[in-house]
């Protein structure tokens, strides 16, 4: 009887432990639910705020070699822009020094024509100058020839001469009067012993009561009377 009772109080002694064995089991098996939920919870929480997804190694290299086309392609609108600049410069100082280029030579033509213009001048002084000694030698005064028929008369005396036709290769013509006849043979005798008269030809003669009347034709030497323009003038 005693030993039942023993039993019985060992029973009810295990029975608080049983029933903490129970609350344990309990627990344990509501732990790893709840421990699901919560990871669940982290893990939707973490697909939430990462949305892109993690690169692949190819396309990592894809993007760097993008990232590489695209630092080249700027160096080289870098070089172009450069290059454009240096291009533009360069016009810009060309057509400077080509204005000036320009300048100097309108300004050196310029100075040409001036000296064009100054020799064509001075030429033209010297044609003219040739020209009219040209003219000059091919020429000769009338009046030289007249004063110089008239110095001969004077010589004669009594002679005067009213009318003269001289031509241009110095042949002549001339008439006047006299007191008589031998005055009119002397002056026919100086004519012709003149070295610059070439030929003397006594053309008429008339004897009138105031005296004599006459006319005589001729030829001088040109290059006398040209050389006696030339002394007179130099």
């Amino acid at each position: 009887m005693n030993k039942e009772v023993k039993d019985t109080k060992q029973e009810v002694k295990e029975s608080p432990k049983e029933k903490k064995g129970i609350f344990d089991f309990l627990k344990q098996k509501t732990t790893p639910i709840d421990q699901t939920v919560v990871e669940q919870e982290e893990t939707s929480l973490e697909e939430g705020m990462n949305l892109m997804p993690t690169p692949t190694k190819e396309e990592v290299e894809k993007e760097g070699k993008k990232a590489f086309l695209n630092i080249g392609s700027a160096l080289s609108l870098l070089v172009l822009v450069l290059v454009s600049v240096f291009i533009i410069s360069f016009n810009i100082l060309s057509k400077m020094e080509l204005n000036s280029n320009r300048e100097e030579l309108y300004a050196y033509e310029e100075k040409m024509q001036r000296n064009s213009q100054s020799i064509i001048d001075n030429n033209e002084i010297v044609d003219r100058i040739f020209l009219h000694k040209s003219i000059r030698e091919k020429t000769f005064s009338p009046k030289e020839v007249i004063e110089y028929i008239e110095d001969i008369a004077k010589k004669s005396g009594g002679i005067k001469i009213n009318a003269y036709e001289i031509q241009e290769n110095l042949s002549f013509e001339f008439t006047g009067d006299s007191q008589d006849l031998e005055k009119v043979a002397k002056f026919w005798y100086l004519l012709g012993d003149d070295s610059s008269i070439q030929n003397i030809n006594l053309d008429s003669i008339n004897k009138g009561d105031s005296g004599a009347r006459f006319s005589f034709k001729g030829q001088f030497i040109f290059e006398d009377f040209v050389n006696i323009v030339e002394d007179e003038n130099s």
